[in-house]
């Protein structure tokens, strides 16, 4: 996953590429002119950058200049119209490293991509970075200063590694912090947000002042226009007189878990944070372990999500992590997962404290029956349709709604509840973070599941959530999605511009086949001021179907 920058001002064009890049696992930020694409490249950290040649305000050249003058060294892609070879040589001499011109397929310009991030992955991993006289070894997470070699807590490695990939930024320190650690404060839960945002700020403070005192104690080469952060308040001055044996305790740790086998399971029989005993692993995804665990306190069997150590690096995983919690912190629905705890450990672990769920998802349920009859899936539909409804209440989207976020659970009692989990993508619905997310051309979710206009990457509401449930019911009857093409991309342009089919099930009444299918359609319109406007009007149009 990489961090890329887009700068073009063909909106349209824009928008499939940062589609076909965001599918990718890519974060893309898009812009449209040459000012903002100037401003952005000299302010803020990324691995690719993709510029056209012809912008408004300022052209691709004249930034790209001004990117490698100022000892820039991120890979740049420039696309433009112009196809003589003079030019093409002008935009590589200037310092471009690849040159794509218009029109292009965009199969190229994924390969491209592919092949230019493969270049500086392996440039950033392979070989050691260098910040003056440190030598930074990145995959041990050691620095070697006059031939001494300090190790490095997983903090104080985030932070070397940033100024030495990014040596041209000049951030001051609340803008560091939000680079290297980002955090998301667009939420109302207060308990949750306080303390993971006073967390990153001490822990940066702490951070930035021990690397300094291991490596640059005169403050010339770690960020040096940032004046010193130690001893400006009682608490730091307090901090630093145990400084020393926090350090040795930290490197001892580190030490440790650098040489431990990413694949292997260092956490049964441990004791988490203090808190939380972890017992049994209940499974895995790509990016973190759940745990069944006992709170050592209350004796009360929860579930302990923890991200995979080697990702605790990955800023926008770590992002992500920190949003589910957010997120479904502030909810609290017998349809909505319960979340009971969020932080980090001393050590930079970041850890998700859950209920405990024992059940199969909707989508294992779809795969195992091939699909469900219009009795069995009313009740799980009506049910979704009220956690949705309570998230939307409480201001929260969750836009990734499908039937794997979707968790059945039997109940003593011989009842099912569904349980509608998984916010790591949910953005709260105020107007500042929406707007915050049409500037950013953001584009999240799973391509079977997407409204049309989270395809193009525009503005976002509950109606998109709406167009997921659409797609939902109807894989639930049929067995698929109502879009679903060869691969994402081909997914996402059948969102955007073919019909959706008409649902015809065999065994009910025609006359509820018709009102089941204009409840879909209207579900499915590609214009959001056509589908139903709140979750309520949908499920009381559904539930209308049995009366």
């Amino acid at each position: 996953m990489a961090k890329v920058l887009l700068v073009e001002d063909n909106q349209d064009l824009a928008g499939l590429v940062r589609s076909m890049l965001e599918f990718e696992d890519h974060t893309v930020h898009v812009v449209y002119t040459g000012t903002e694409g100037r401003d952005n490249i000299l302010k803020h950290p990324y691995d690719l950058i993709i510029l056209d040649w012809d912008l408004p305000g300022l052209s691709g050249i004249e930034i790209l200049k001004e990117f490698r003058a100022q000892g820039g060294t991120t890979p740049v892609l420039i696309l433009t119209g112009r196809q003589s070879s003079d030019e093409k040589e002008t935009g590589l001499d200037e310092g471009a490293d690849d040159y794509l011109t218009k029109p292009f397929d965009m199969k190229e310009l994924n390969a491209r991509i592919r092949a230019q991030l493969r270049r500086y992955t392996k440039v950033q991993s392979m070989n050691s970075l260098l910040l003056g006289d440190i030598v930074l070894d990145t995959t041990k997470q050691r620095a070697t200063k006059s031939g001494r070699t300090v190790v490095l807590t997983p903090r104080e490695y985030q932070l070397l590694q940033f100024c030495a990939k990014y040596p041209h930024l000049v951030l001051e320190f609340p803008d560091l912090v939000k680079q290297v650690w980002p955090t998301n404060s667009e939420t109302t839960s207060e308990a949750l947000a306080d303390a993971a945002e006073e967390m990153t700020d001490a822990i940066a403070r702490t951070t930035l002042r021990r690397l300094r005192k291991k490596l640059d104690p005169e403050g010339q080469i770690i960020f040096p226009h940032i004046v010193s952060v130690s001893g400006t308040t009682a608490a730091e001055k307090q901090d630093q007189t145990i400084q020393s044996g926090q350090i040795k305790s930290a490197t001892t740790s580190d030490s440790e878990e650098s040489d431990c086998d990413d694949d292997a399971d260092p956490f049964i029989g441990t004791i988490f944070d203090q808190k939380y005993e972890l017992v049994e692993l209940l499974g895995g995804g790509g990016t973190g372990l759940v745990y069944r665990a006992k709170h050592c306190t209350l004796g009360n069997t929860v579930a302990v999500k923890l991200l995979y150590p080697h990702l605790n690096f990955r800023s926008e995983i770590v992002r992500r992590f920190s949003q589910e919690a957010r997120s479904s912190g502030i909810l609290s629905h017998k349809n909505v997962i319960e979340i009971h705890d969020f932080g980090q450990n001393d050590m930079g672990q970041p850890y998700l404290v859950m209920e405990l769920l024992i059940g199969t998802s909707l989508g294992e349920m779809i795969k195992k029956a091939g699909k469900l009859r219009l009795s069995q899936a009313a009740d799980l539909f009506v049910q979704t349709c009220n956690g949705l409804a309570h998230a939307h209440e409480k201001g929260v989207l969750h836009r990734d709604v499908k039937p794997s976020n979707l968790m059945i659970v039997t109940e003593s009692n011989g009842s099912i509840t569904v349980k509608l989990v998984d916010f790591g993508m949910a953005k709260p619905t105020t107007d500042q973070s929406v707007e915050s997310l049409t500037r950013t051309g953001e584009v999240f979710g799973s391509p079977p599941y997407m409204s049309p206009e989270q395809c193009r990457g525009l503005k976002v509401d509950h109606r998109s959530d709406i167009y997921a449930l659409g797609c939902v019911l109807y894989e639930m009857l049929t067995g698929k999605p109502p879009f679903l093409g060869a691969d994402a991309l081909q997914t996402i342009m059948l969102h955007i511009n073919a019909e959706p089919p008409h649902l015809k099930l065999s065994d009910i009444p025609d006359e509820q086949n018709i009102l089941l299918d204009r409840i879909l359609q209207k579900c499915l319109e590609k214009d959001k001021e056509q589908r139903f406007q709140t979750v309520d009007e949908l499920r009381i149009s559904f539930e209308a179907l049995f009366q």
